[in-house]
Order: structure tokens, then sequence, then C-alpha cells
């Protein structure tokens, strides 16, 4: 799933149907693999290749939109729908796709978007922490699953699963691209952006779901969980990538999870959740990679759009980010004097308190 909209969030939509492409391209089918994401960024007019997704830049890198089956699309990504896919109830979705999985499947779960301490952004909607464990528990309750394998990719996504909010008894195994207190960076972003000679004007990737994608891409049928999050954090350059859950479940070959094309003896795969994508080697990347913090993403953008087409609309608009950027900086700064916020503790596990403050 991808809960993000506007052009700025190009590589959150597009890494997800890069997923997809992954999924079936080892085999799994359709009907096994459930797409959430908005569309936007493919049709958006700033989109110099109209109707296109592309993850990583290049003369003719693969496209990714065209051929990506969606189950859910701009206003069907919500947070309902979201945990009713990951428990099984027809009745929220109206009768579109969710898990049908039992206890001989597994299952991998694939989220991409903006994060902060035990929270994961939907366009106009926020899922917390708590939600994201409650669905999961609820699906060993049900017997949903034999083993779950779980990526996710936001600031702060180690603040999901840490402090013991996911059980390691439950047969899940997750990876979070960030611990609690960080953010990740985006990659292939202005000036790296530039796909068949035209620059895309925002970033395409990010070094998480490029780092494991890309070497999904290389099909390395050996490949473990564990070593997957050893290239992963070879990739990581300013968060760490953290294991939560079951740890046994990372000694497995990643494709007991995600399908394998070219092995018949590997479990089959029933069920798969997606969204994310981008980068390739186990060694350090030859190309620039561009990093950005997703907070900074649309910023990135406004700046390269003034720099390669100007225009009076353009710079106001960043002149309009950076003046709204200041307004909040000096409204956060003001809270952290008057209430000597530096020593307020960001270790929170209590959802309804923060629920609270978020409304």
């Amino acid at each position: 799933i991808a809960g993000s909209t506007g052009y700025e969030n190009y590589n959150d939509q597009t890494n997800v149907c890069h997923a997809y492409d992954i999924l079936k391209s080892h085999g799994i089918d359709d009907d096994h693999i459930i797409v959430m994401t908005h569309t936007d960024t493919a049709t958006d007019r700033e989109n110099p290749h109209h109707g296109e997704w592309y993850n990583e830049p290049g003369d003719n890198p693969k496209e990714y939109y065209k051929n990506c089956k969606i189950d859910y699309n701009d206003g069907e990504v919500t947070v309902a729908n979201f945990k009713a896919v990951l428990t099984g109830d027809k009745e929220v979705t109206g009768g579109k796709p969710v898990l049908e999985s039992t206890s001989d499947d597994n299952v991998f779960i694939y989220m991409s978007d903006h994060g902060n301490i035990g929270i994961f952004g939907f366009p106009s909607e926020t899922l917390y922490a708590d939600d994201i464990n409650g669905a999961l528990k609820k699906m060993h309750e049900k017997k949903m699953y034999k083993e779950l394998a779980f990526y996710m990719l936001a600031c702060h996504s180690g603040s999901y699963f840490d402090q013991g909010q996911l059980p390691d008894d439950i047969h899940i195994y997750a990876i979070s691209s960030a611990t609690r207190q960080q953010s990740t960076l985006c990659e292939y972003c202005p000036p790296n952006d530039v796909v068949k000679g035209k620059s895309v004007g925002t970033c395409l990737s990010d070094q998480f779901s490029a780092a494991w994608m890309e070497d999904a891409d290389k099909d390395p049928q050996s490949r473990t969980f564990n070593e997957q999050f050893d290239i992963i954090n070879k990739r990581m350059t300013y968060s760490q990538s953290l294991q939560f859950g079951d740890l046994s479940i990372a000694k497995q070959p990643i494709w007991n999870f995600m399908g394998a094309k070219k092995s018949n003896s590997m479990r089959r795969i029933f069920d798969g959740l997606f969204l994310n994508h981008n980068l390739v080697t186990d060694e350090a990347p030859e190309r620039p990679l561009s990093g950005i913090k997703p907070s900074d993403k649309r910023l990135n953008h406004l700046y390269y759009r003034v720099i390669q087409n100007g225009g009076h609309k353009a710079e106001l608009d960043l002149m309009e980010e950076l003046n709204h950027r200041i307004r909040v900086d000096h409204t956060f700064q003001t809270f952290d004097y008057m209430l000597d916020l530096e020593n307020v503790s960001d270790d929170t596990t209590n959802y309804d308190c923060l629920r609270s403050l978020v409304a």
C-alpha cells in the first residue's frame, strides 16, 4: 500500500507497482496480490512521461504503471479498507478483494509512505501503530497465515514495532526502514532523476526500497531475509533498518514469501499485500543517489521546477512553501521554549493520548 498523493510523492505510488511487478515476475497470480495506491502522479501535468511510472533514471528503465493491476485506487485507499484487507473483512470493503489466506499460507506485506513516531500517513487520515499491530494480532487469531513477513518504509518506522509492540511468538517477521528516532532518505532526486532524456522533476525512489527491490530484481534464488537485511543496511546512509518479531523467519529464503519462478520446491504463496521499490548491488552504489528526506521532497520538487523551468508561478509556489516551513518551524520552536519539549520522551506507546494530540 502507498498512502500518499501529490506529485512530490511520485516515488511512493510508483514503488507499489514495482513491487507488484516483482511478484508477478516470480509466478504469483493477480488474485493472490492486493495493491492499494493513489495514481494521480501518473497523469499529473508535471509528469513528462504521461501515464507512465519509473523507479530509476536511465535511457531505457522499466515502466511500471501500464501493466499494474490496482485493486484500491484514490478514494478507496483508506485506513478502514487497509485494516479490512488485512483481516479479511469484505463487509467493510464492499466486496472488494481482501486477504483470504489460511494457516497453510505465507503472507508478505509491504507499506510505503510518510510516517512519524507511532503514525503512518494517509492523505486525510492517520494509521497508528496499535492499528497495525492490532490487525496483525487479529490475523493470527483468525489463523490467516502460516508465517508473515512485513517490510515497512516510513520515517520513524521502528516505532511501529519496537518496545514489544510486535510479539515474537505469533510467527511474524518485520523490517523497518528506520529506528524510532530516524527519518529515511529518498533517492534518484533532481538532478539525478532523468528518464529517457527528461527530468521527471521529483524523487523516483528511496534508499530502503531501492535496496531490497533491485536485489529482488536480480533474482537471487537463495537469498534469505537476513542476507537482504544486510544488503539494505549497506545502502542506508542516514537511517538504520531494524528487525522485529520472530527472527527465525529471517533465516528463510525471501522467495518463500515473494514467489520463486525457477523453483518448484518453494512453498505456495497465497497472498501478498504491497507497496514500494528500487536499486541494485550488494556493494556501494556507483550512481549518484541524491538522498533527500521525505519531509523535504516537496521543497526539492519546487526548487528544481524553478531551476529547470522558471516562471513567476513556480517562484511563487517555492516562496509559499518556504514561508510555510518558516511559520511551522517558528510555531514549534515557540512550543519547545514554552513547554521544555527537549525533556519530553518520544518513547510513547500510549496511542489514545497520541490520537488526542494529533486530532
